[in-house]
């Protein structure tokens, strides 16, 4: 997976079909910083393109022991999935 675009809380990530993604599911997107659970709004193909829009809930602590609500913007574009 890839992130393409972030806008405020919102992420659009392009994904293959292998990763089987559902709709109202979540991923973890990890950027150099901190971990963010995500849940996925949507998935469209367009032109062989497979993408997906994920609303950005809560970051947690590396030790998974504490999840913290999103209320504040996200600027990173080079982020594992």
């Amino acid at each position: 997976m890839k992130v393409l675009e972030v806008k405020n809380n919102l992420v659009k990530i392009e994904y293959s079909p292998e990763d089987n993604l559902l709709l109202s599911g979540f991923v973890i997107i990890e950027d150099s910083q901190s971990p963010y659970v995500a849940q996925i709004l949507s998935l469209k193909a367009d032109r062989g393109i497979n993408y997906a829009i994920v609303k950005l809930l809560f970051t947690f602590n590396g030790e998974g022991q504490k999840l913290i609500p999103m209320n504040f913007w996200i600027y990173f574009l080079s982020a594992n999935l």
